[in-house]
């Protein structure tokens, strides 16, 4: 019988998943409604019937009676013992048939899972998808916040593997109210019918799948603690094809004034451009190799598969990993350079819990069902940019342990349906373990070009802690064949405040799940910076428009709301400024052209 779905008998039903009281009970219904209708029957066919008819009835009564008992002394014992508590948690005045079995205390839910597995490996979320939706969004309120930085991680498995086993659209239906389809942009992948998939999973598989990554991720770790590092470096993962574009992101973060050490892994099999390896010694890059681990046949496989392992790998304690495709636009600093704040790596929300993620212009709908996977109620904010990420390997081992598990493991295929191959893998990881992360000072941005040929060339625009541009993501659309005069004419970003030169410690709680106010659980009333940041994102989307084989994007505001108050500006906070106005875009653009000299002479 399949988690969640009452097939047969009302009975049927009882006699496997509640006490042998309720069985009888619904059972006695049923046989006194047949013994009626038998009874109104025989009097009609013959009088003389009646006393037979009953003596059946009477005989069927007590061989059903006496398999019921039957079954019931032959279960384990471990199963008899956890199905008598429940039995005895139920309240005395509940007397509806539908009775909602009170959740075993965490440290009792795990024996009484392994019991129940004995006899069906799903009948741990049949025996327990009684779960009410007012149970669930307790535990959800006091379950899915962060733990304290210093949590073990078995304290953080224990509230993991503690999610309440419930049907489906128990969860969809509590995500729904915080994800309403009115708070979040559509999301792309949607467009790629996944929905139906997600649908097709049921709450059995998903409680099965996070035991298994559960088991796995503490038997790794007891095994295997984590890689060693020292310091500070980038890490890139680039394809034989992807080393073109890297060069000319290497050289120009050699040309901003970083020493940071530079790894470049790939897959054993891959083979690296010989053409490519004296200037790879001469900007002091280093060459590895993914040894045990083969490239996805399909789409999937570009880096996702081995993003935590490179990191893992690595030689450096503190990474950060950019895509090939992944442009610098400030000093990303280095081993002969001072702690000043004004390195990504000294803001204070990235010292503070170790890991930074920057956003993406896309959300996860509320019937993913990776929600329910994670035990996390739905979270209205951006999802994870792959293209970037900044981690302390030392304090997020097992998180980056738990990416590997599943991007390496027999569940990778339906992890890739539920997040794709973005970077949502890390912020997934990152609360199913009850952790944040920082964010960057402001939201992204648009790098926009132009040229005669009247194709769209665009890039995603990254800032960082201060709110300064940092990033420029060429995944919208690679730049190839464009004079300097062509490329980055202007730039549309989100102006929350004037750019500062100071930090604020701001993490994914100061902006989640914002009232139209802009106040958050995490948000104080007297934050105005804060506030008027997490408000106006509400009314943020990345809009397209498609023609042929490309797309141009644009950013669009919505007013989430009109009010009149002299605390905060609420007016459209979206400018678009020219690149040569702007210093940090100017420069940019001038140490692109002297990184990629072979684009200068021809337009697209």
């Amino acid at each position: 019988m399949q988690a969640g779905v009452v097939t047969g008998s009302s009975f049927a039903t009882r006699l496997l998943h509640r006490d042998r009281h309720q069985a009888e009970e619904s059972f006695g219904l049923l046989l006194l409604t047949s013994r009626a209708n038998m009874v109104r029957y025989t009097m009609r066919q013959s009088p003389c019937a009646l006393g037979c008819t009953i003596v059946l009835l009477l005989v069927l009564a007590f061989v059903i009676m006496t398999v019921t008992q039957t079954r019931h002394s032959s279960m384990p014992a471990e199963f008899e013992q956890g199905h008598s508590q429940a039995a005895s948690a139920k309240p005395a005045n509940d007397m509806e048939t539908h009775t909602v079995m009170n959740l075993p205390e965490e440290g009792d839910r795990a024996s009484n899972a392994s019991a129940c597995r004995s006899i069906d490996p799903n009948c741990k979320s049949q025996l327990m998808l009684s779960t009410s939706r007012s149970e669930l969004e307790e535990w959800l309120r006091s379950h899915a916040s962060p733990m304290a930085l210093a949590s073990p991680l078995a304290a953080r498995l224990s509230t993991w593997q503690a999610v309440p086993p419930a049907e489906t659209a128990t969860f969809v239906a509590i995500n729904r109210l915080q994800c309403s389809s009115a708070k979040i942009a559509h999301n792309v992948q949607d467009e790629m019918g996944l929905a139906e998939v997600w649908a097709s999973l049921s709450a059995a598989e998903l409680a099965s799948m996070r035991e298994d990554l559960i088991d796995s991720l503490g038997a790794v770790t007891q095994a295997r603690v984590g890689g060693s590092g020292k310091g500070r470096g980038i890490v890139m993962i680039v394809a034989p094809d992807q080393f073109d574009q890297a060069l000319i992101t290497l050289r120009m973060i050699r040309r901003y004034g970083a020493d940071l050490s530079i790894e470049i892994f790939s897959y054993e099999t891959e083979v690296t451009p010989s053409g490519h390896l004296h200037e790879l010694r001469e900007l002091n890059v280093y060459l590895r190799k993914l040894t045990g681990v083969s490239r996805w046949p399909d789409y999937r496989g570009l880096s996702t598969q081995i993003r935590a392992s490179a990191i893992i790998d690595s030689s450096f304690d503190e990474v950060l990993m950019i895509d090939a495709d992944t442009l610098p636009l400030q000093d990303l600093g280095g081993t002969g350079t001072d702690h000043s704040d004004v390195y990504i790596f000294e803001s204070i929300a990235y010292r503070r819990l170790g890991v930074m993620i920057w956003p993406l212009a896309r959300k996860q709908p509320p019937h993913n069902p990776v929600w329910q996977l994670l035990g996390v109620p739905c979270r209205n904010e951006w999802t994870a940019d792959s293209s970037v990420l900044l981690i302390d390997k030392t304090r997020h081992i097992d998180v980056l342990r738990l990416i590997e598990q599943i991007s390496l493991g027999p569940h990778a295929a339906t992890w890739t349906t539920l997040v794709g191959t973005s970077g949502d893998a890390f912020r997934f990881a990152l609360l199913a373990l009850r952790k944040r992360w920082a964010v960057p000072g402001k939201a992204f941005g648009l790098l926009h070009s132009a040229s005669r040929s009247g194709s769209c060339r665009q890039a995603l625009l990254h800032y960082d802690h201060r709110g300064l541009p940092i990033f420029a993501h060429l995944g919208l659309s690679p730049v190839k064949n464009l004079t300097e005069q062509a490329v980055w004419n202007r730039a549309t970003f989100m102006d929350v405040g004037r750019e500062r030169s100071t930090d604020l410690d701001i993490d994914a709680d100061h902006l989640v799940d914002a009232a139209l106010d802009g106040s958050t659980q995490t948000t104080r009333h007297d934050q105005p910076v804060l506030r008027s940041r997490a408000a106006l994102e509400l009314g943020l989307s990345l809009t397209s428009s498609c023609g042929g084989t490309a797309c141009c994007f644009e950013l669009a505001f919505r007013q989430p709301l009109q009010v009149t108050t002299d605390e905060i500006d609420w007016r459209n906070p979206l400018r678009t400024e020219s690149v040569q106005a702007h210093p940090i875009l100017r420069q940019f653009s001038q140490h692109y052209f002297a990184a990629a000299p072979k684009y200068n002479n021809t337009l697209s």
